[in-house]
Order: C-alpha cells, then sequence, then structure tokens
C-alpha cells in the first residue's frame, strides 16, 4: 500500500486484523470502540502505527514488523494485554495516558528512539525483555498491580522508574546500561531487585518506600550508588559488586537487616542518619576511600570484619 491505514470513527463488534502488507504510510486506529482484539503483524510500516483514543474489549497485538516511524498507543482502555514483540522500531514507542486491564509486554525488539510508559493503571504486570534501546527507558505516573520486570536488555542511555506505586516487585536483571538507573518517588510493595547488570553510570534509589526487599547484586556499577530518603521494611542488601564511585546510604529507616559485602569500592562508603531495626554487616571488602558510618540507631548488632580501607574509618 502506497497509503495510508486509517479506521477511525466507528464501532468495531469484531477484530481488527493488518497482516502480511506492506505500508509506505501510516497506520492509524483511532476514535473507536473495539469489541474484538487488535492484531497488526508480519507488516513493514514506513510511518507511524498510532492507536489511540479508543475503548478496547480485546488484546492489542503489533507483531513481527518494522515500523520506521513511532509506535504510539495512548489515551485507550483495554481490557485484554498489550503486546509488542519481535519489532524493530526506527522511532520511539509511546504507551501513554491508559488504564490496562492485563500485561504490558514488550519484547524481542530494537528501538532506535525511547520507550515511555506513562500516566497509566495496570492491573497486570509490565515486562520489558530481550530489546536493545537507544534511547531511554522511560516508565513514569503510573500505577501497576503486578510486577515491572526489566531483563535480558541493552539500554544507551538511562533507565528511568518514577512517581508510581508497584504493587509487586521492581526487577531489573540482567541488563547493560550505558546511563543511568533512576528509582525515585515510588512505593513498591514487593521487592526492589538490582542484579547481574552493568551499569557504567549511577544507581539511584531515592524518596521510596520498599515494603519488601532492597537487592543490589552481581554488578559492576562505573558511577555512584545512591540510597537516600527510604523506607526498607525487610533487608539491604549490597553484595558482590564493584563500584567505581561512590556508595551513599543515608536518611533511611530499614525495618530488616543492611549487608554490605564481597565488594570492591573505590570511592567512598557513607552510611548516615539511619535507623536500623535489627542489624549491620559490613564485611569482606575493599575501599579505595573512606567509611563513614554516622549518626545511626540499631536495635541489633554492628558488624564490621575482613574489610580494606585505604582512607579514613570515621
Amino acid at each position: 500500500m502506497y497509503g495510508h491505514i486509517n479506521i477511525a470513527n466507528i464501532d468495531v463488534y469484531g477484530h481488527v486484523n493488518i497482516v502480511n502488507i506492506g505500508v509506505y504510510g501510516h497506520v492509524n486506529i483511532a476514535n473507536i470502540d473495539v469489541y474484538g482484539h487488535i492484531n497488526i503483524a508480519n507488516i513493514d510500516v514506513y510511518g507511524h502505527v498510532n492507536i489511540a483514543n479508543i475503548d478496547m474489549y480485546g488484546h492489542v497485538n503489533i507483531a513481527n514488523i518494522d515500523v520506521y516511524g513511532h509506535v504510539n498507543i495512548a489515551n485507550i482502555d483495554v481490557y485484554g494485554h498489550i503486546n509488542i514483540a519481535n519489532i524493530g522500531v526506527c522511532g520511539h514507542v509511546n504507551i501513554a495516558n491508559i488504564d490496562v486491564y492485563g500485561h504490558i509486554n514488550i519484547a524481542k525488539i530494537g528501538v532506535c528512539g525511547h520507550v515511555n510508559i506513562g500516566n497509566i493503571d495496570v492491573y497486570g504486570h509490565v515486562n520489558i525483555a530481550k530489546i536493545d534501546v537507544y534511547g531511554h527507558i522511560n516508565i513514569a505516573n503510573i500505577g501497576v498491580y503486578g510486577h515491572i520486570d526489566i531483563a535480558n536488555i541493552g539500554v544507551y542511555v538511562h533507565i528511568n522508574i518514577a512517581n508510581i506505586g508497584v504493587y509487586g516487585h521492581v526487577n531489573i536483571a540482567n541488563v547493560g546500561v550505558y546511563g543511568h538507573i533512576n528509582i525515585a518517588n515510588i512505593d513498591v510493595y514487593g521487592h526492589v531487585n538490582i542484579a547481574n547488570i552493568d551499569v557504567y553510570s549511577h544507581i539511584n534509589i531515592a524518596n521510596t518506600d520498599v515494603y519488601g526487599h532492597v537487592n543490589i547484586a552481581n554488578i559492576d556499577v562505573y558511577g555512584h550508588i545512591n540510597l537516600a530518603n527510604i523506607g526498607v521494611y525487610v533487608h539491604v542488601n549490597i553484595a558482590n559488586i564493584g563500584v567505581y564511585g561512590h556508595i551513599n546510604i543515608a536518611n533511611i529507616d530499614v525495618y530488616g537487616l543492611v549487608n554490605i559485602a564481597n565488594i570492591d569500592v573505590y570511592g567512598h562508603v557513607n552510611i548516615a542518619k539511619i535507623g536500623v531495626f535489627s542489624h549491620i554487616n559490613i564485611a569482606n571488602i575493599g575501599v579505595y576511600g573512606h567509611i563513614n558510618i554516622a549518626n545511626i540507631d540499631v536495635c541489633g548488632h554492628v558488624n564490621i570484619a575482613n574489610i580494606g580501607v585505604y582512607g579514613h574509618v570515621t
């Protein structure tokens, strides 16, 4: 097709199916009610894919396609799942201002721009897996009643998760991030896990409440690790990592253990202004800067053992 595909201002009581074609314009599905599924598969689109201002009583499936513009899914209610898989997108992927009563799955894709998931309520899981993103991944201003899982990906700029409520877990694992990881201003009713990754800038977890564990393990961080202004209702574990910047843990309440073990830190370690209602363990580490432990209340034990410090201990 050398023009556009436009489906607008109608009610559809079956499915919308666009498959096995080449479109040299845009695909636009807007201002409609769909009582079945929307399926866009096995096509090449040389413009944009826009799905907007609709009520969907089935699933949205975008799979096995190349899109040379943007993919935009906005201002809709989806009573099924959103699946974006096995595609190449030369622009951005934007999922915004929607309610999703199933899952969001973004998998096995290459995105030359940004991935934005914002201003939505998701009553299932958010899964971002097996992708390369040459821009940012931004997940902001959302409520997620399942888990957020970001796994087996390469991100060439930043990962930002901000201003959200997550009633499951936040998992970032087996990824390479060439920018920052920022988790800020969120409530997490499950665990936060950052594991088996390389981060070429900073990890920031700030202004959050975590009702499960915070686990940062088996990673190399070429910037800083900052945990600040948070409440953790179980444990904080930072283990088996290499940090080429500083570790800062400040202004937090931890109702479980704080464990910092088996790490090399080429900057400073600062643990200050915290309340720990169990134990603190700092063991088997090498610190090439200073260690500062100050203004803390600990209801259990403090163990500092088997460390090498090339700066000061205060």
